[in-house]
């Protein structure tokens, strides 16, 4: 452990040092954290991204539980998270506010102050790609079927996944991690008009 958590509190995030964090871990999450280091090194070698210790938000609702890789730039954070309920396994960018990481984030809409986070489907859908180019498909889709399949492909395949997950960003992306905001309304508005069309 290398921040110092109080363990007696629910749903807090438990911080591990790479290396030290098997015996708290199964399998797939050390395969997870392993092939995302290997992926996204880049981010550290061609951009000086920091990269933080794992996250372990094992919350006391497992549909709120996942576990999260950090990197920290000049302006931005990006974060490779894998939700465990949704079996989904995204990349979020978000805008530091004074250097640090916020304590709360917009994905959507008017940030109205709130530090502004788009991921990468949406990048990817807004530069003319589909959710086919991505190993899981739609993670949006949260039907059981949809869910289990997802779980049988990241059970199977977790190394592809983040690689293809680098490959996206790399294509889709490159601006964003070199610092450049500039997409970020654009792209929040985009996918705003997409949950509005998916509620109404």
């Amino acid at each position: 452990m290398v921040w110092g958590f109080d363990k007696g509190k629910k749903n807090t995030p438990e911080v591990f040092d790479v290396g030290h964090e098997t015996n708290k871990m199964n399998e797939l999450q050390r395969t997870f954290i392993a092939s995302t280091l290997d992926a996204f090194s880049f981010l550290e070698k061609e951009y000086g991204y920091q990269r933080l210790p794992p996250i372990d938000n094992s919350a006391e609702d497992f549909r709120d539980a996942n576990l999260i890789i950090r990197y920290i730039g000049y302006s931005i954070a990006i974060e490779i998270e894998w939700g465990y309920s949704a079996a989904a396994i995204v990349v979020a960018f978000t805008e530091l506010l004074d250097g640090e990481f916020p304590q709360t984030r917009v994905f959507w809409g008017n940030s109205l102050g709130k530090a502004r986070a788009i991921d990468i489907y949406t990048l990817v859908e807004l530069n003319g790609g589909k959710t086919t180019d991505f190993l899981l498909g739609d993670i949006s889709l949260v039907s059981f079927s949809k869910v289990k399949n997802r779980e049988k492909i990241i059970q199977s395949k977790m190394e592809p996944i983040l690689q293809n997950l680098k490959d996206l960003c790399v294509k889709y992306a490159s601006e964003v991690i070199g610092g450049d905001l500039s997409i970020f309304p654009s792209a929040m508005l985009y996918q705003q008009n997409k949950i509005e069309k998916r509620v109404f």
